[in-house]
């Protein structure tokens, strides 16, 4: 019988630590505000601009605070999100280079939202070049340092033998770049193009521009790694004036949304969300449902492939405040032990009131009047 009051006790004493644990658990929650989400893309390259508005409008929608930071001059985005100590405090970014997964462990890909093509361009007025390999000894805007059109334009030049030794590279951004081309004073241009570039589909519209094939796109991109071989469709930028007149084969560069592994799920949602209204729409470029999309060489974070799979947010993160929402599962399993010590409980010790009723109150009401009559007995002698 001692033996199962012990057990009683100390059964007791685990449930009411449960009770007082998930009850601490909640109370946090509901002071807690939503987790900061900071982000960084290329500013400068809409491509990787617009994820990144796109996910800071859905992250304010749901509530959580963070800014938008600039990559400035080299897109360090993934080492940033890998380092969790970074001044800027950046969780989620847009990149458009490869990761590495053994070096960075903790980065996981929230989805890939478009393969951009590069374009390598030249003016309207110029006789049309076949191939990037005529654009040596040329003056040619290839991008900032540290962009993605500069990175990858000059990895993929190099496959067709034009280099800084041999060709003019001029370092502008692309506003720059595009009217240092119509005004004569550069001779080409390397860009990625997406749907943000209104204003160069209408300068290849009214043919001030042309754009150049790139030759052999599997053997290139097989080469320079991570891209991928693509073409721009005929009528892309005219269907009335079949501009251009047929399908142009061209370098694409995907464009990845990534995030710390340690990312609120509450947050991943809203991302997901925010990324498949603007992305899934389908373009000129890509039809409807193909982004957004994963790859194999980042790993996947699991909130964001469910919701692209399903389509559907849980009703936990469309109801909870997000820190709740994120602790939920981690609430439901603790209510869930706390159950199976209950039915344990029950099975094999009486009822917790009839124990304190029947058992453990008379014996501690017994034991007072002892202490009471060796008392009383002490003071009569």
């Amino acid at each position: 019988m001692r033996s199962r009051r012990v057990f009683a006790r100390i059964t007791i004493v685990l449930l009411l630590l449960s009770l007082l644990g998930i009850s601490g658990y909640v109370v946090v929650s509901l002071v807690r505000q939503p987790p900061t989400v900071n982000i960084e893309a290329d500013l400068n390259q809409p491509s990787t601009a617009l994820p990144a508005e796109v996910m800071r409008a859905g992250l304010d929608r749901a509530g959580f605070p963070g800014v938008v930071y600039d990559t400035a001059y080299y897109d360090l985005v993934a080492e940033k999100v890998q380092d969790t100590k970074d001044s800027r405090d950046i969780i989620v970014g847009v990149t458009a280079r490869p990761i590495d997964p053994r070096v960075l462990p903790d980065v996981v890909s929230l989805g890939t939202v478009a393969q951009q093509p590069l374009l390598f361009v030249t003016r309207g007025d110029e006789a049309p070049l076949s191939s990037p390999a005529e654009l040596v000894g040329k003056r040619v805007q290839i991008g900032q340092l540290g962009s993605v059109s500069n990175e990858v334009g000059a990895s993929v030049l190099a496959q067709f033998g034009v280099n800084e030794s041999n060709t003019t590279f001029l370092l502008d951004k692309s506003s720059v770049a595009v009217s240092s081309l119509l005004d004569g004073s550069a001779d080409a241009m390397v860009t990625l193009y997406g749907n943000a570039e209104a204003n160069l589909s209408e300068y290849f519209a009214r043919r001030e521009l042309h754009l150049i094939p790139t030759p052999s796109t599997k053997a290139v991109a097989g080469r320079v790694g991570y891209v991928v071989a693509g073409t721009v469709p005929s009528g892309a930028f005219s269907i009335e004036g079949s501009v251009p007149p047929q399908d142009i084969p061209v370098i694409e560069v995907p464009i990845t949304v990534i995030a710390h592994s340690g990312v609120s799920r509450a947050a991943v949602f809203a991302i997901a969300e925010s990324l498949r209204d603007q992305f899934g729409r389908g373009s000129v470029l890509a039809a409807p449902g193909t982004f957004p999309t994963f790859t194999n060489t980042i790993p996947s974070d699991t909130a964001a492939v469910q919701f692209y799979n399903d389509g559907i947010t849980p009703w936990q993160y469309r109801t909870l405040p997000a820190p709740i929402a994120d602790l939920f599962i981690p609430l439901a399993l603790l209510s869930s032990i706390l159950l199976i010590l209950i039915s344990i409980y029950q099975l094999l010790l009486p009822d917790a009131l009839h124990l304190w009723t029947g058992v453990l109150k008379p014996r501690r009401h017994q034991k007072r009047a002892q202490r009471q009559g060796k008392t009383e007995s002490s003071a009569d002698d």
